[in-house]
């Protein structure tokens, strides 16, 4: 995601898959590359069902698929951005996320549709205090 330390350029995302493609064949790398992708996995969940029980999505909107599809939208996004290289990424990653979220009738508590720079003003763990290791 955009608050991914480094990931401002094509080169810096480059140099991550990199790093990927060594922790997806080194079983013990493997192991903790598995843990970080669970990890993000359940705060985007429990971000999700926040926005559900504050009303900011659909009634019955299935927080836990949803995060799937959140977390495939985030990933596929910083590799398209980082082929395609137009634009920052945060703005690529706030239009797919919008185009995706606007599915699910994604609004504001008030019912307005939300102004997305300000929701992606502070990170998650500023906005939700600290994420935790994930091992």
């Amino acid at each position: 995601m955009a608050r991914d330390a480094g990931m401002d350029t094509p080169e810096s995302c480059a140099h991550h898959l990199a790093f990927l493609c060594t922790d997806l064949t080194d079983p013990q790398l493997y192991e903790r590359a598995l843990a970080v992708h669970r990890a993000r996995r359940r705060a985007i969940e429990a971000l999700l069902t926040e926005a559900a029980d504050a009303g900011e999505l659909r009634a019955g909107t299935d927080a836990a698929a949803l995060a799937g599809t959140v977390q495939a939208i985030t990933a596929g996004a910083g590799l398209c951005w980082a082929v395609e290289r137009r634009g920052g990424l945060a703005e690529r990653l706030r239009r797919e996320l919008d185009a995706v979220l606007r599915e699910y009738g994604f609004t504001d508590a008030d019912g307005t549709r939300p102004d997305f720079a300000a929701h992606w003003a502070k990170s998650p763990e500023e906005e939700h205090g600290p994420l935790g290791d994930p091992l």
